[in-house]
């Protein structure tokens, strides 16, 4: 009989987990699929996180980082041959930043610099840029679960910052349901909370 889908997927990891250098983002998209589809459950894991100790003796933040870099690879159609040449400490702080526009530069200083000098060079850009306010009301349940889905894009990216986390929910959802044309629908008045603007954007 053949082995079930999720019986695969893991058995691949565990062969790729001592090459996760070389083939890090394979492994970002095995994982993506055991997370979303909850395999883990099915190899007998309550929890994403037992899954990951067990298999890879390594936490959720490390996990969530492999995701996230296979996720905007496909995005943004970075070659293989790249992928081998810059390891995922590296590659991990680049798609945080890089775009379509300037990703040739973003790669080729991810070559010449290292994983410090680029992660200083990015907290240096980042700096120079302004937030800008944003406002966004909520009911009471609506923003506890906003709350939630922030601290997940924490662990998922890495970052404190709320507005990057915002920015990666959003582009999760656009990668999900942007083909889908969205039906609209009237906002309800009374009884609406306020999220501060620096909420989302520091």
């Amino acid at each position: 009989m053949a082995r079930t889908e999720h019986l695969k997927i893991h058995h691949r990891i565990v062969r790729l987990k001592a090459r996760l250098d070389e083939c890090y983002y394979e492994l970002g998209g095995l994982l993506r699929e055991i997370f979303h589809h909850q395999h883990y459950l099915k190899l007998g894991y309550d929890h994403f996180e037992d899954y990951l100790q067990e298999t890879l003796e390594f936490g959720v933040r490390k996990a969530f980082y492999l995701i996230a870099i296979w996720e905007k690879v496909n995005e943004l159609n970075i070659p293989p041959k790249k992928l081998r040449r810059i390891g995922w400490t590296k590659m991990k702080e680049v798609v945080r930043v890089a775009t379509p526009e300037d990703l040739t530069v973003w790669l080729a200083r991810a070559e010449q610099l290292t994983t410090q000098e680029l992660q200083t060079l990015i907290r240096g850009n980042k700096d120079e840029e302004a937030a800008k306010p944003f406002t966004v009301y909520f009911y009471q349940a609506q923003r506890e679960v906003f709350e939630r889905a922030l601290e997940l894009a924490g662990l998922m990216t890495g970052s404190e910052s709320r507005g990057y986390q915002a920015e990666m929910i959003a582009a999760e959802f656009l990668a999900t349901y942007e083909p889908v044309e969205e039906e609209t629908s009237a906002a309800k008045e009374g009884g609406l909370r306020t999220v501060a603007d620096q909420s989302l954007s520091t």
